[in-house]
């Protein structure tokens, strides 16, 4: 069965869900803040078939600390071959402190080993030397990253644990559900929505948990270029996926472009609706200004939507200023 998925999720489209979540280890303090999942619209899915970006539930979003090395991929995503490209973001040295070197190991989930290695790179191809294990089709696994910092790095400097050590889960195509993604990328060449091909095959890969490969060809349409408004659709769509793995970053970078874009192109539709997905990642990214410029934003959108008297928008934004003006008052104290 075909999956479908509408042509840009936002606010109005997206089941919304709020919780309180407590994020240490930021800005060395704790802050209470609300969270909002944005879910991807799916009809017609049948559960017999559907592979999920969490397949087993072990798939959870995180914070990245702003200096951290971090997993870029495969991050909390279904990946379809076996030999994937491992890649993720260099920590951050000062000049004249060396060079990291970093330990990549692939394990599964019972805690078996797969493969491992040490490079000065960002990125390797799984099983590079053909001394790991070969990935099973449906088979589910932890990449881990160690940062090892060089030996005469300043002593001064001070890194945890959450900035020198990351994990991501992935899990390689169930056989059956490859098939299926095969008839439904086959078929997107005769659809007639008016959505690019890219764009209908990366809502595809979205709908199988294939963040990944969503993420690759987003950005290739992006870097291929467009007008303003095909643009600001590809970067929202772009910054959804970002966010769901805890790249928020990345969300944040896709969300500023894709807004800026939105506002050439006339979309008043879509720029309230990026600018709720930027007071997301703002907040996900905690600090006293990212709190400022989320009530800014927050108050400015209010008006909008009671005007166009959403009231769950309302609700949600009355919700988030409540979260926020509490962070600013425990600044204060």
């Amino acid at each position: 069965m075909t999956k479908q998925v509408n042509s840009l999720p936002n606010f109005l489209t997206c089941k919304t869900q709020f919780n309180k979540a407590v994020l240490s280890k930021v800005w060395r303090r704790v802050a209470v803040v609300s969270t909002s999942m944005v879910i991807w619209m799916v009809t017609g899915i049948s559960e017999v078939t559907a592979q999920t970006s969490c397949p087993s539930g072990r798939a959870r979003t995180s914070l990245v600390p702003p200096m951290a090395a971090y997993v870029i991929s495969p991050r909390h995503s279904v990946i379809l071959e076996t030999t994937p490209l491992l890649k993720w973001h260099p920590i951050n040295l000062p000049r004249g402190n060396g060079t990291a070197t970093y330990s990549i190991e692939v394990k599964t989930m019972q805690g078996v080993a797969m493969w491992s290695t040490e490079t000065t790179q960002t990125e390797v191809r799984y099983n590079a030397d053909g001394k790991g294990r070969t990935l099973m089709a449906g088979g589910e696994y932890i990449l881990n990253i160690q940062v090892n910092l060089p030996p005469q790095i300043d002593k001064n400097l001070k890194y945890d644990d959450q900035e020198l050590k990351q994990s991501a889960y992935f899990q390689v195509i169930m056989p059956q559900n490859k098939l299926i993604l095969e008839s439904d990328l086959a078929a997107v060449h005769s659809s007639s929505l008016p959505q690019t091909e890219n764009e209908l095959k990366s809502a595809l890969y979205v709908n199988y948990g294939l963040n990944d490969a969503a993420l690759n060809l987003l950005e290739k349409s992006i870097a291929q270029g467009g007008s303003a408004s095909v643009l600001a659709r590809l970067h929202y769509k772009t910054g959804l996926i970002y966010g769901s793995v805890g790249l928020w970053q990345l969300a944040q970078s896709h969300y500023e472009k894709g807004l800026n874009f939105a506002t050439q192109g006339n979309q008043s539709d879509l720029v309230p609706a990026f600018k709720l997905q930027l007071v997301e990642a703002y907040m996900m990214q905690y600090s006293p200004a990212n709190n400022r410029k989320s009530v800014e934003m927050l108050r400015a959108l209010l008006p909008y939507y009671e005007a166009k008297r959403d009231q769950s928008a309302v609700d949600y934004i009355r919700y988030m200023l409540d979260i926020l003006q509490q962070n600013i008052t425990l600044e204060k104290s």
